[in-house]
């Protein structure tokens, strides 16, 4: 075979060589230019979902500490009003200072109630139909119940942690309400409520 020929012949597989190294180079270029461009895209998603999340959960713990600060200022009236031991003197408007903070845990709690979890806004709701009946029947003549209140002001506490996920919900076993729906305290009144669940807490208090 001529000589020259089989040169050329060498030459031309040697540039087609180089052509195809070039072209697969060009080729893994471009995957990687994509595979880059459409991760960076997703990690710009995670990153904006990440962003939307941290500020869903600001929203909420902002909710649930204005939720828990006008709770604690009702149940630390309440605390102070019932107390006939160590507050023997009341101001005149206590009633009403009493009546003003249940109302305001009502406005804060509808202000923020799309943050909140269901079972999170019947508790402050069943605890409101609590402390009105507290209102009702004189603030000051509730000593009884102090043991009460004070246990269900610890629980809805723990309710707030759990709620943003710093306490696991099987912590410990729970108080259940008696349910009613809001038709049945509207009729039979707060009172009615309060006696319900207060017997149901000292007959689950005597068996533990």
């Amino acid at each position: 075979m001529d000589i020259d020929l089989e040169k050329e012949k060498a030459r031309y597989i040697h540039k087609l060589e180089i052509r195809k190294l070039i072209i697969d180079k060009m080729f893994l270029g471009v995957i990687i230019l994509a595979i880059g461009f459409v991760g960076n895209m997703y990690f710009e998603t995670y990153r904006s979902q990440l962003s939307d999340q941290r500020f869903e959960y600001e929203k909420k713990l902002e909710a649930i500490n204005a939720v828990r600060s006008a709770f604690a200022k009702m149940y630390q009236n309440f605390n102070s009003f019932s107390d006939i031991d160590t507050t023997p003197e009341l101001p005149k408007d206590y009633g009403d200072k009493f009546n003003r903070s249940i109302d305001n845990v009502i406005y804060t709690t509808n202000s923020v109630d799309v943050l909140l979890s269901p079972s999170l806004e019947h508790e402050v709701e069943f605890n409101i139909w609590i402390y009105t009946a507290f209102h009702y029947q004189d603030v000051a003549k509730s000593h009884e119940y102090r043991d009460f209140a004070s246990y269900l002001f610890d629980q809805f506490m723990e309710s707030c942690k759990i709620e943003v996920g710093k306490l696991s919900k099987h912590s410990k076993k729970r108080f259940q309400f008696e349910e009613w729906p809001w038709e049945k305290t509207d009729s039979l009144g707060s009172e009615a409520f309060l006696d319900a669940n207060f017997n149901k807490w000292k007959t689950r208090k005597l068996k533990l």
